[in-house]
């Protein structure tokens, strides 16, 4: 017979374990960028243009033309990815090669697709998501952070609970009134 109870049986160490671990790969992999100046200078303009975006730009809907520049945003990040694996054999390998040509072609898709107007565009092309993939795929492209389950699913936890954040604040900040001037 099924005992109901096993539904609520849960094993509070084995979640808070799994909750600690969650949040000390994404502290590592946040953090990381801040030893090694070059990831750093590569993900400061990342970041803020995230933040912005979430409050500015992107607060009610994607646009077209901001897909359009994520998508650059995404070009350009990956086009530096291949450059230091190009510059640094000993850090390149096939999955890190792959990984940003593969990201190339994501922004070229962005591009493409923004510039004809379809939907996959505004989709595809948000900063919250573009800056997902150049914050967690540059500490591992520039060598700095091991990319395994554990930090993979860290990070994306973390995003969810951050982006979760952010649409509550977007709900009970203000608009700003530069965003009520222009119309938008």
């Amino acid at each position: 017979m099924f005992d109901i109870n096993l539904l609520f049986n849960f094993d509070l160490e084995a979640i808070k374990f799994f909750l600690v671990t969650v949040l000390i790969n994404a502290k590592d992999i946040f953090l990381a960028p801040l030893g090694d100046f070059d990831v750093f200078w590569t993900l400061l303009p990342v970041y803020v243009s995230w933040i912005q975006a979430e409050f500015f730009v992107e607060r009610e809907k994607t646009s077209y033309a901001n897909a359009f520049t994520n998508g650059f945003a995404m070009i350009w990040a990956s086009a530096n990815w291949l450059k230091y694996l190009i510059d640094t054999p000993s850090q390149a390998n096939d999955f890190k090669l792959f990984v940003s040509v593969l990201f190339i072609i994501y922004g070229i898709s962005v591009w493409i697709n923004a510039y004809l107007g379809k939907k996959i565009a505004v989709l595809i092309g948000k900063q919250v998501l573009i800056s997902f993939f150049i914050i967690v795929f540059s500490p591992y492209i520039f060598g700095i952070v091991d990319l395994n389950l554990s930090n993979f699913t860290s990070m994306l936890l973390v995003f969810f609970f951050i982006w979760f954040v952010f649409s509550i604040l977007k709900r009970v900040l203000p608009e700003p009134k530069g965003i009520v001037e222009d119309g938008n």
